[in-house]
């Protein structure tokens, strides 16, 4: 007998920025096993942000991601946890 696939965590993702007029929306849940596939996600609802700032295969353009408002990602394959914030942002938002 085969173990059930434990779901996937749930992940808040934060717009901000040209994003987030973009969106029209701050923040939003998603359940996502890592960042390729939160992203995906996030394009699937919101294909207005496709090419421009997230490409065909999931890798951001022209934006930030930042993980936890610690630790900006470049790698898609980083496991999420349950409660993590992914941020997306412009680079030149500022701060």
């Amino acid at each position: 007998m085969q173990p059930e696939p434990t779901a996937a965590p749930c992940v808040c993702v934060e717009y901000f920025g040209p994003i987030r007029l973009r969106t029209r929306v701050a923040a939003e849940v998603f359940h996502a096993r890592n960042v390729g596939e939160l992203l995906g996600h996030v394009c699937t609802r919101h294909p207005e942000l496709s090419p421009t700032f997230i490409g065909p295969q999931g890798q951001p353009r022209a934006c930030v991601v930042i993980l936890n408002a610690k630790r900006v990602v470049t790698d898609l394959q980083i496991p999420l946890r349950e409660g993590d914030r992914l941020l997306l942002a412009t680079p030149d938002l500022g701060g």
